[in-house]
């Protein structure tokens, strides 16, 4: 397994934070929330990260629950969900050498 690159850490958090911030919006935040999961799966497929792994798909599953909550979907979960994912790779990374 490759480790991220800082370009794509980036990219990865300015999405989350784009999709954080629209999930303030009442009216997409539902929308914003499946969409935006689905999104950040697919840049963290290309950034070489597997979700479907277990400590990255109970992170995943946990915040797109959390999101669709409608008095909890206002925290910025795609933001931490995107660091703690990243800091697992980054980890794993370094682990396996």
């Amino acid at each position: 397994m490759r480790p991220i690159s800082n370009t794509y850490i980036i990219i990865l958090v300015v999405f989350a934070v784009i999709f954080d911030t629209f999930s303030f919006v009442p009216a997409i935040a539902e929308i914003t929330a499946v969409t935006g999961q689905i999104f950040m799966a697919i840049l963290f497929y290309f950034a070489g990260v597997n979700i479907l792994k277990a400590k990255p798909l109970v992170l995943y599953t946990i915040s797109t629950i959390v999101e669709l909550i409608p008095a909890i979907g206002t925290l910025p979960m795609f933001l931490v969900e995107t660091i703690a994912i990243i800091a697992i790779s980054r980890h794993r990374a370094s682990y396996l050498g």
